[in-house]
């Protein structure tokens, strides 16, 4: 093994078992950069290390702004969703024109979760 390794029964809330502590040695800098990196992306020392172990990258949450243009995007396609359904029943707006509209807001909103959802970011939802 490449450090001390001791195995040690732990019950993780949720029922989990990790049989292994591994404990290894970092210099100042090392470990200030451990922590930035772990909280950049809003994990804990564990878990960051288990992804990066996984060789899993762990990347930023989205931004505040992401996360509003995703928010507004949404409103809007429902905004949309409505009219259409309140113009068909009176008749007088181009319904199909409309709802290709519509459907390309969500396309670009869904395109826009897929992508996150990839790194393993959720938008909406516990993040």
């Amino acid at each position: 093994m490449m450090q001390t390794e001791e195995k040690v029964k732990t019950t993780i809330t949720g029922g989990r078992k990790r049989a292994h502590l591994v404990k290894f040695f970092l210099n100042d800098e090392e470990y200030e950069k451990l922590c930035k990196d772990a909280a950049s992306v809003n994990k804990d020392l564990s878990k960051y290390l288990r992804l990066v172990i996984h060789w899993i990258a762990p990347i930023e949450p989205p931004s505040v702004e992401v996360k509003e243009l995703m928010r507004e995007l949404r409103r809007v396609g429902v905004n949309m969703n409505q009219i259409a359904a309140k113009a068909h029943s009176l008749g007088f707006v181009d319904e199909l024109e409309y709802r290709r509209n519509a459907d390309a807001v969500m396309r670009v909103l869904g395109a826009i979760q897929q992508e996150y959802a990839k790194k393993g970011v959720k938008l909406f939802g516990n993040n």
